[in-house]
Parts: C-alpha cells; sequence; structure tokens
C-alpha cells in the first residue's frame, strides 16, 4: 500500500466520523443514545485505520526485509567468489 492511500485513509475516516458526529448532534436529542452512536461509529473508524496502518507497515516491512536479505545474498556471493579466486591456482604447476 502507498503512503498517499494510507494517509488518505486516515483523512476520509476523519471526516467521516467529524460528519456523523455532525448529524449526529443535530438529529439526535437524547444524550445516551447519541453517545452509544458515536462511540460505535468510532469504533468502526479506528479500525479501518488500524487495518490501513497494519496493512501499511506490514508491506513496509516485508520491503525492508527482502531489500535486506538480497543485500546479504550479493555480499555473500561476492565473498565467496573472492574465496574461490583465492583458491584456484594462478599458475600451472611445472612437470
Amino acid at each position: 500500500m502507498r503512503r498517499s492511500i494510507f494517509v488518505g485513509i486516515i483523512i476520509v475516516s476523519a471526516t467521516f466520523f467529524v460528519s456523523v458526529s455532525a448529524v449526529d448532534e443535530i438529529f439526535v436529542h437524547d444524550v445516551d443514545l447519541e453517545l452509544i452512536y458515536e462511540s460505535v461509529i468510532l469504533t468502526v473508524v479506528l479500525a479501518t485505520v488500524g487495518i490501513a496502518a497494519a496493512k501499511y507497515y506490514g508491506d513496509e516491512t516485508t520491503n525492508d526485509v527482502t531489500r535486506e536479505l538480497k543485500r546479504m545474498v550479493s555480499d555473500l556471493e561476492k565473498r565467496l567468489d573472492t574465496l574461490e579466486s583465492g583458491l584456484k591456482p594462478d599458475k600451472k604447476p611445472v612437470e
């Protein structure tokens, strides 16, 4: 997931919560019921942001680990090539 999509999800979720809270304030006159509605909507919004964050940071961690493993394999191959070239005789033995 790209960073812009992650930030977009956070902005849309926050806007959705504020707009639902405003509509809730206008149309629901029972304070207890209003708190229940806001709690449910806040739970849904936080779950959405949490899932998006887990996906975003999970992808970033996977990419970082893959990059590091490729670098380590490349370094290992270079070291093996260096060792192989050191073990090979440069001159043919004289008979």
